[in-house]
């Protein structure tokens, strides 16, 4: 990828660790990288992941949304192996403090490509019970939007990182 691949005009952000090797790879790739969907599309790539795939493919929850999906939304991005990233900063913010309360994590700027697959949803409607999961998730694929929405949105493809020659991107220190 370079900066001439066609970029659409909206910013998102994202949350990630300081720890995260997005942060070496996006510098190695000079501002690149690319959702674990998509790139496990590749040959000998189907198994390629992250901590919260692993945990998606064994969560009940996780599972129902997928098979909604499969079954009605096939066309959006799937949650597994997507890179998730927010509409605003002040969504990425909010999620920063309620998601993750005491937890040091780094708000990005990012920008997709027109051929990144997005679905913008209402994470809300993974608040409710299990008996209301499968109406929940149809919402969800629906885009449905709730009275206090969260909007996240689901990633598959390519995504660029416009601050990526500064810090913290940059090759991984062990020790920091």
């Amino acid at each position: 990828m370079t900066a001439s691949t066609s970029l659409k005009p909206e910013t998102y952000w994202h949350l990630t660790d300081r720890s995260a090797f997005l942060l070496n790879n996006v510098h190695l790739g000079k501002g690149w990288t690319a959702s674990h969907s998509f790139t496990a599309r590749f040959d000998g790539l189907a198994e390629i992941g992250t901590p919260y795939a692993f945990h998606a493919s064994r969560d009940d929850k996780e599972q129902q949304w997928e098979s909604v999906r499969n079954e009605r939304f096939s066309h959006l991005p799937s949650r597994q192996k997507a890179l998730f990233l927010f509409t605003s900063k002040d969504d990425g913010e909010r999620a920063m403090e309620e998601w993750f309360p005491g937890c040091e994590k780094l708000l990005l700027e990012a920008r997709i490509t027109s051929a990144t697959a997005v679905h913008v949803a209402d994470a809300r409607h993974l608040e409710t019970t299990q008996p209301l999961w499968p109406e929940a998730a149809l919402l969800y694929w629906e885009g449905i939007l709730t009275p206090d929405p969260r909007l996240e949105v689901v990633v598959d493809g390519p995504i660029y990182f416009p601050n990526w020659q500064h810090p913290p991107f940059g090759l991984l220190s062990l020790g920091e």
